[in-house]
């Protein structure tokens, strides 16, 4: 009867999953009754609480549509019906905090809607940017029920957002590509220096023998934020590997984000100075030589980031928003060359955009949050039971939330949140509830807890 069960809800997962996929043109072709049609099933798939349904999910999410808002807003209600389950990862208090300034956030919302004519989905996207935190309670709630099968299913999922990437199908940015790339790349690299060779399937650890050729041609960009979340991810594996004596005790995640408000910080003193060194590549396409990638790497912090991140601020103190505007200010700032600009594409730092959308009150709740969840996920390095494909997982999901959220916000856009906050709870929870990846391919994945499982003694 066991046996079944388990059959069943792999077949069931599969199932759902190549529905997704069947259904995901019609994401990005289809008019707003399509995704109302939607909503249902997708709520039926989050409130089953099935990690078997964690990849259907993600694919459902991709498009960044209602449905993506829909899903986000679950995982903010659903917590409520597993408080146990909040308990005993003692994250309750955690949760209580996320949730009290979407008081705030609602009465902003009903002021939209009924006296400004703001649409739903308009009202959605203002915001997604604070749901997306709650992706880290649903990611906690699956942990224990996570086994191979469904992250080697994650895998998949993002290989093929590559290559649609890279064929320009969709005219829609996939924005899964920001962590598809750096995870294939580390987790194959992770399979060469480590003691276990074959961490995932042979398939997926020489997926990125595909990306040099379409780069080659043009197809894949690599961008510095792809790069450096890549060698911050390898760092964390080989510190955690040659120097796990010395590093354990040291919450990595803590100390990621430390050095992320350090730079951060630094880049934006010394923006003006630094930046004004008159290298204008935009992307590792325009350089020759390898001192063209430091002179573009410090053109791209100081003098495009930095002074965008200054003007930011500036344009939030003159502001003095304390609650959440009705309408965030647009940011104006002053490059390094011409004259003041007024930008709507945001802040291109997750802290000073929470500030920007939300106000200094509810800016300052979601970027502790987000802080103290990235923390939280680096326990999976604290422990001397961690096991090399929970490490190789954790370490590219926390790089990447560390380096995305210090040059853009797309890690908590309602086209990204879900999958990378999902992670980050999957690698907290794995962390504290004892239990390691990899399991067997046949342990269970339907809501019982597996019994066989695979630790590194």
């Amino acid at each position: 009867m066991g046996s079944r069960v388990k059959c069943l809800s792999i077949k069931s997962g599969l199932f759902h999953l190549g529905v997704a996929f069947l259904l995901l043109p019609g994401y990005f072709f289809l008019g707003p009754q399509f995704k109302f049609l939607m909503i249902p099933y997708v709520l039926y798939m989050l409130f089953t609480v099935k990690a078997t349904y964690f990849p259907a999910l993600l694919l459902h999410f991709l498009p960044g549509t209602l449905v993506s808002q829909t899903i986000l807003l679950g995982c903010a209600i659903l917590p409520l019906f597993k408080w146990r389950d909040l308990q005993r990862y003692r994250i309750q208090a955690l949760y209580v905090v996320t949730v009290l300034p979407m008081a705030l956030l609602g009465y902003v919302a009903v002021q939209k809607f009924f006296a400004l004519g703001y649409s739903l989905t308009e009202i959605g996207v203002d915001l997604a940017l604070y749901l997306g935190l709650f992706g880290f309670f649903y990611g906690v709630l699956i942990a224990e029920q996570v086994n191979q099968v469904v992250i080697e299913r994650v895998l998949w999922i993002l290989l093929t957002c590559v290559l649609v990437h890279a064929s320009g199908l969709v005219e829609a940015y996939i924005r899964y590509y920001f962590l598809a790339l750096p995870i294939l790349t580390v987790v194959a690299v992770a399979s060469l220096i480590g003691s276990q060779k074959k961490i995932v399937s042979r398939p997926l650890i020489i997926s990125p023998l595909l990306f040099a050729p379409l780069m080659v041609f043009g197809r894949l960009e690599v961008t510095f934020t792809l790069l450096l979340t890549v060698l911050v991810a390898l760092l964390i594996i080989l510190s955690n590997r040659f120097w796990r004596d010395f590093f354990l005790g040291i919450s990595t995640g803590k100390v990621l984000c430390g050095v992320a408000i350090s730079v951060m910080f630094y880049v934006m003193i010394t923006a003006g100075e630094r930046g004004a060194s008159g290298y204008l590549a935009s992307n590792l396409r325009d350089v020759e030589s390898w001192s063209d990638i430091f002179s573009a790497l410090e053109f791209k912090a100081f003098g495009d980031r930095g002074v965008l991140w200054t003007g930011t601020w500036e344009t939030l103190v003159y502001a003095n928003n304390v609650f959440p505007p009705i309408h965030p200010p647009l940011v104006e700032f002053k490059p390094l060359r011409g004259s003041m600009q007024e930008v709507t594409y945001g802040a291109h730092n997750i802290g000073l955009e929470l500030l920007r959308q939300y106000g200094f009150a509810v800016g300052f709740v979601g970027i502790s949050l987000y802080l103290l969840m990235v923390g939280h996920a680096g326990k999976i390095f604290m422990s001397r039971s961690s096991n090399y494909l929970s490490m190789t997982v954790g370490a590219v999901v926390m790089a990447n939330a560390v380096v995305g959220g210090l040059v853009g916000q797309f890690v908590l856009m309602n086209n990204f949140s879900y999958l990378l906050m999902g992670l980050l709870g999957v690698v907290f929870g794995q962390s504290s509830s004892g239990e390691r990846w990899p399991f067997r391919r046949g342990d269970k994945a339907n809501g019982t807890k597996a019994v066989t499982f695979i630790m590194k003694r």
